[in-house]
């Protein structure tokens, strides 16, 4: 038996969803309309009871039939998401045909990066949200911290800080909270030291589309540091966020 080519697969499988599609909607709409002759025709089940009825079994018909497509439907969804993130990468592969736009052209340098920098006896643990929040509400999106020595330790982006702020409702968010004890937090079940660590890093000598790459490597991931030899325990000369990125490349 020959196996199937991968559009042989996809064409299957969407007439598979299809004809699911389908036989759910003629089962679960026959099996009401049965239901509903049946009790109509047993003159000793009172209108009460037969509402019963409905409102048990009714229900479970919708339960079925939402399981089933959610299964199905949303797992084509996935599979499109994925396929689109790997058509995105190959459109701006670094071995494609053409000049690239380097890292350095576009990297915002770091002497003009608005951050936290921390002296040599200062840990980015004990940092206030205070310091991060006078950053966030003068206008600036996403706050980095760097050590004494210019190695960046976090990025902590505003919407982190408000998407938070939003999960502990009623309760208000505490200013003098230490960044240590913020990052042990949630946000959703998604662990915020996940989310501020989540940083990419690329060699001066790098182009935009290597920049592209690393990002997407790191799950959650939107800022890209150009390092001297892209490693993380260098000093920090220039950051890339993913919009520079994406607008470099001509991505929409």
């Amino acid at each position: 038996m020959y196996p199937f080519t991968d559009g042989a697969k996809s064409f299957g499988d969407a007439i598979f969803r299809r004809l699911l599609a389908i036989v759910i909607f003629l089962v679960s709409a026959g099996g009401i309309l049965y239901l509903s002759a049946v009790l109509m025709a047993k003159k000793d089940v009172s209108f009460e009871g037969a509402k019963d009825i409905f409102n048990v079994v009714v229900p479970l018909f919708g339960t079925w039939v939402g399981t089933l497509l959610a299964f199905y439907f949303a797992r084509e969804n996935f599979e499109i998401a994925n396929q689109n993130v790997r058509e995105l990468v190959a459109q701006v592969h670094p071995e494609q045909k053409g000049p690239q736009t380097q890292v350095r052209q576009m990297m915002k340098p770091r002497s003009v990066i608005k951050s936290i920098a921390l002296k040599s006896s200062e840990s980015e643990a004990n940092v206030k949200l205070e310091e991060i929040l006078k950053l966030t509400e003068s206008g600036s999106t996403r706050v980095p911290i760097f050590d004494a020595a210019g190695i960046v330790k976090c990025m902590i982006h505003a919407n982190t800080i408000h998407n938070f702020e939003k999960s502990i409702l009623p309760n208000k968010l505490e200013r003098a909270m230490l960044l240590s004890d913020f990052m042990k937090q949630a946000i959703n079940g998604n662990p915020i030291e996940a989310l501020v660590t989540a940083m990419a890093f690329v060699r001066t000598d790098a182009d935009m589309a290597d920049a592209l790459a690393a990002m997407t490597k790191v799950p959650g991931c939107q800022d890209v540091f150009v390092t001297a030899n892209g490693k993380a325990n260098e000093a920090v000369l220039g950051w890339l966020t993913n919009t520079d990125i994406t607008q470099a490349l001509n991505i929409r």
